[in-house]
């Protein structure tokens, strides 16, 4: 995708490295009262990390280790109207739209309590809380179960010691597949060989993609640092071969590279905003290809999954001058999206053309990064909508382990724009995805933008 050949990394919605989340409280144990429901700190910008849905069926696919750990009980009438209660008020009071999407959230309330009532099983009664969150028609917002939340979430409960693969996939439900999108260099699945490009089709014999919504059995690929893996492989035009891979802690080390392309143009790929310090990286390779650089400069997000606000902002201030480019709106308050002190002229940054490409994998905060520069006519943005992925999720602790996962905020741009399952759009479309791309003459988002900017 760049003239340089690692930079075959892009990075999307469903980031499976091998997550370091900060250890957070136990879930509460059974009551039958209904408390309110216990928010685990507000995850950063990047649904990836954290808002992976649940399965649509109560069996795991999670080892026999992940399940002993948190086996499915029976639930008593009270209980199951705890669960209900807190669910109902947790989306009540949290909820990012205090309209609820136009839903009439306490004729829901009725309607589901006479159900949960007459609910003949467990699996019935979880059902219905996912039906009930499902009427928000919210993507993002989900309800687990306490064995589903126990796969979900086992990472920031408390579990040290867990560990992935340091790969990016994009579920590919069509091909019953998961897309390796970026093998994080140094990483256990880049060790074994595997590259961006390649299919993951199963783990230890289970498939790997997908449930009924869509999204991948992601506890399949974590477990303690030194334990190992068998993923079925498949790299484009062979047949599937079986790689052994040993998961290890990630291992974040350079997420932006740089070339500079022979008509005087900066190219700089960030691979994700997941990094503390991420200017650090960017800076230097900013300095080095940007100088002289006469016909402007080309920033590729795709595949960009997102990361932390405050990281994309960093730079979000190379290219922008002081000022608000939009909010982040919630129930509870209205917080701009302010470049202040961190704005800054570098190499002429400020004021040289750029180019911006996006697809469909570019998500959340990197998709606030595009919007921003483009709206503020700083950037002319190629390539394929984006994800549309920018709400904020938090996850609530519900009675007997259950848990759900709430939107509680959203990005609105400097013009009004609410881009939440719309994405950014591109102001030239080219309709080539990332993986049919052999080379970058190939790469037709970055020819188009290599022609504007030499134009310019």
């Amino acid at each position: 995708m760049t003239p340089s050949t690692t930079i075959r990394r892009l990075l999307f919605s469903l980031i499976v490295l091998a997550v370091v989340l900060a250890c957070r409280a136990p879930a509460p144990s059974v009551t039958p009262t209904a408390p309110a429901a216990k928010a685990s700190p507000t995850p950063s910008w990047s649904t990836s990390q954290v808002t992976v849905q649940p399965r649509a069926t109560t069996p795991s696919h999670g080892s026999s280790q992940e399940n002993a750990g948190q086996k499915e009980s029976h639930l008593d009438p009270a209980t199951r109207q705890a669960i209900f209660q807190t669910l109902w008020e947790t989306v009540d009071q949290h909820y990012v739209d205090p309209k609820f999407n136009g839903v009439n959230w306490k004729k829901v309330r009725k309607t589901y309590e006479a159900k949960v009532k007459q609910a003949s099983s467990d699996e019935a009664f979880h059902e219905l809380m996912r039906e009930m969150v499902g009427e928000l028609g919210d993507r993002h917002s989900a309800y687990y179960t306490p064995q589903e939340a126990w796969a979900a979430f086992k990472l920031s409960r408390g579990h040290k010691g867990q560990a992935g693969l340091g790969i990016s996939l994009l579920p590919l439900p069509e091909e019953q597949a998961a897309l390796v999108q970026w093998a994080i260099p140094g990483n256990a699945a880049a060790n074994a060989g595997i590259r961006s490009g390649d299919l993951i089709l199963a783990v230890d014999g289970q498939p790997l993609c997908c449930d009924a919504h869509g999204n991948l059995f992601e506890s399949l690929l974590l477990d303690q640092a030194g334990s190992q893996a068998t993923l079925t492989v498949q790299t484009d035009g062979q047949a599937p071969r079986q790689v052994v891979v040993t998961r290890q802690p990630l291992l974040l080390q350079q997420v932006v590279e740089g070339d500079r392309l022979p008509e005087g143009i900066a190219y700089v790929s960030i691979h994700t905003f997941l990094k503390s310090h991420l200017v650090d990286d960017f800076d230097p390779i900013w300095r080095e290809v940007s100088a002289g650089a006469s016909h402007g400069a080309i920033l590729d997000l795709r595949t960009n999954g997102g990361g932390f606000k405050f990281e994309a902002v960093d730079i979000l201030g190379y290219f922008l001058p002081e000022g608000e480019y939009g909010y982040f709106q919630s129930r509870e308050y209205d917080a701009p999206l302010l470049i202040h002190d961190r704005s800054r002229d570098v190499n002429g940054s400020q004021h040289m053309p750029l180019a911006i490409l996006v697809d469909e994998g570019t998500s959340s905060i990197a998709e606030v990064f595009a919007l921003a520069l483009q709206e503020a006519g700083r950037a002319r943005v190629f390539g394929r909508p984006s994800n549309g992925n920018v709400e904020i999720t938090r996850r609530y602790d519900l009675p007997a382990g259950a848990a759900a996962l709430i939107a509680v905020e959203r990005y609105i741009s400097a013009r009004g724009e609410n881009i939440e399952g719309r994405g950014v759009t591109p102001d030239v479309l080219i309709d080539q995805r990332w993986r049919d791309v052999l080379s970058p003459q190939e790469d037709q988002a970055l020819q188009a933008a290599r022609e504007w900017l030499k134009s310019h």
